[in-house]
């Protein structure tokens, strides 16, 4: 229960759906909800050289005419997606194993893969209470670094293989994420 929804969302999502079937999915636009005009999603796209594996367009920008056109995307973002059945039956679901955090991604690739593409459909819209599963206690905290972490080594070498993700792991740990985490967990008692 962490997103809001545009009372037209829904039915703007399902007529673009019924218009364009060609897309495997369809996403809106998403706005941080403790700050509604400011952007957390305008569509994205997978790209596995990144740290989390994903570039969202507009992130943390001020909404602007320059959101307001379609675009063809890559990733679907966990928060919403709305999808034709067949995308299901054809690429299956979102894996649990993951439980949260890069399942997204992971099924965006394998539809990537697949040569599906989703379309960005930016006059749905929708607010996102981001963080909201994790507080800011320090053993959530944790725990939340360690699911991000592990998904995204597995959603590396699942698609881009074991070196990448040895070189990839050298890189994180080396990097500003991994200093919080052992700052973090040397301030436990």
């Amino acid at each position: 229960n962490d997103t809001i929804l545009h009372e037209k969302c829904i039915e703007i999502l399902y007529d673009r759906a019924k218009k364009e079937k060609h897309y495997s999915f369809y996403c809106p636009k998403i706005f941080y909800h403790n700050d509604p005009e400011i952007i957390w999603y305008a569509g994205g796209d997978i790209n596995l050289r990144k740290p989390n594996g994903v570039v969202h367009y507009g992130f943390n920008e001020k909404d602007s005419i320059k959101y307001d056109k379609d675009r063809e995307i890559s990733f679907a973002t966990g928060c919403a997606i709305f999808c034709h059945t067949d995308t299901f039956i054809n690429h299956g679901m979102l894996t649990e194993n993951f439980f949260i955090y890069c399942e997204d991604v992971d099924w965006s690739k394998r539809i990537q893969n697949a040569r599906g593409i989703g379309l960005y459909v930016p006059n749905a819209c929708m607010w996102h209470k981001v963080g909201q599963t994790y507080s800011n206690d320090i053993n959530k905290q944790l725990k939340r670094i360690y699911l991000f972490s592990r998904n995204r080594f597995i959603v590396q070498r699942n698609y881009r293989g074991i070196l990448s993700t040895f070189i990839m792991i050298l890189i994180y740990f080396s990097g500003k994420a991994s200093r919080k985490a052992f700052i973090a967990f040397m301030k436990l008692d």
